[in-house]
């Protein structure tokens, strides 16, 4: 497996974000998320990720990522 992803929620419930890491340093890993609406508890999720970030992000949400590249997603209630 070569992508680990991360799910934290704040204390107090308001915020959350997810970090999906591709630690292959050498090839390209597609990153599937199903329902990422509801895994993340809303649809206004936005990609705080360094450098180039995902302009769309669907419920069924897939992306390209590139060899050691880490992505954030993040949603605030």
């Amino acid at each position: 497996h070569h992508i680990h992803v991360f799910l934290k929620t704040s204390r107090d419930g308001k915020e959350k974000i997810m970090v999906a890491a591709n630690n292959d340093a050498h090839s390209m890993h597609n990153l599937k998320i199903h329902n990422f609406h509801a895994v993340m508890g809303g649809n206004n999720i936005q990609d705080i990720s360094h450098g180039h970030k995902a302009e769309v992000i669907n419920d069924d949400f897939e992306y390209g990522l590139n060899p050691g590249e880490v992505k954030l997603f993040y949603i605030k209630y």
